[in-house]
């Protein structure tokens, strides 16, 4: 998980959240964050070309209702679904893989798009990061001031608040950019059909497979098939 815990000796602060504290104060960070947010539509996108070419849809129809689908899960059952008829049984395992990893890259992406951000003088290299569900009801306490913030509520809230150094958010990035390089990979690969197979299009198939999220995936999802027959 590309991200640590707030050191205990910090749970007392020195801290505090806000956006125009984050842009000023960490503004190399804000623009990492913003580089990661900016590729993920991209990715949605493609796995869109890729539902509707599954389902050998020439129109934007695929595209647009896959757009309306708002809950990862939802988008990852349409597009199994439309593997499962599409796709031999070496194919739909590559899927599944990519699947893994794009999915991987999402939730990463979710994190950064729906957090709150804060800086901590102790720590100059780092962003501090919280999520939403936590800060609101801690804030609005804050904000109304009876009963009274206590240091008790700092460290309470403390223990939820992660940091992201620049090379935690380079991480993300670089895996949001491999989503992307994956998904328009495999749309390249799955365009060819329904002509029949040829010895390129073999070559192409173990090219997806030696990228090395996917790669990985591939092994993740092996080894759990192996142990649950």
């Amino acid at each position: 998980m590309p991200r640590q815990p707030l050191p205990r000796n910090l749970h007392a602060g020195p801290w505090g959240f806000g956006p125009f504290l984050v842009a000023t104060e960490r503004p190399e960070h804000t623009r990492l964050i913003g580089a990661c947010i900016t590729v993920w539509p991209t990715v949605s996108h493609q796995m869109g070309l890729i539902l509707g070419t599954l389902l050998g849809a020439k129109n934007e129809g695929a595209i647009a209702v896959f757009s309306t689908l708002q809950n990862a899960r939802a988008r990852r059952d349409a597009l199994n679904a439309a593997a499962e008829f599409k796709l031999n049984e070496r194919q739909q395992e590559l899927f599944e893989a990519i699947l893994v990893a794009v999915g991987a890259a999402e939730k990463e992406r979710n994190n950064l798009a729906h957090g709150c951000y804060g800086t901590s003088a102790a720590i100059p290299d780092g962003i501090l990061w919280l999520e939403s569900k936590r800060f609101g009801p801690w804030n609005m306490k804050a904000m109304i001031g009876d009963p009274k913030i206590t240091q008790d509520d700092y460290k309470e809230l403390a223990q939820y608040i992660f940091v992201y150094r620049q090379s935690d958010i380079i991480e993300v990035y670089d895996r949001l950019r491999d989503a992307f390089t994956i998904t328009w990979e495999f749309l390249d690969y799955i365009r060819i059909f329904p002509r029949p197979m040829s010895p390129e299009d073999d070559a192409k198939y173990h090219q997806l497979c030696k990228i090395p999220r996917v790669a990985t995936a591939l092994v993740q999802l092996r080894s759990g098939k192996k142990n649950n027959p």
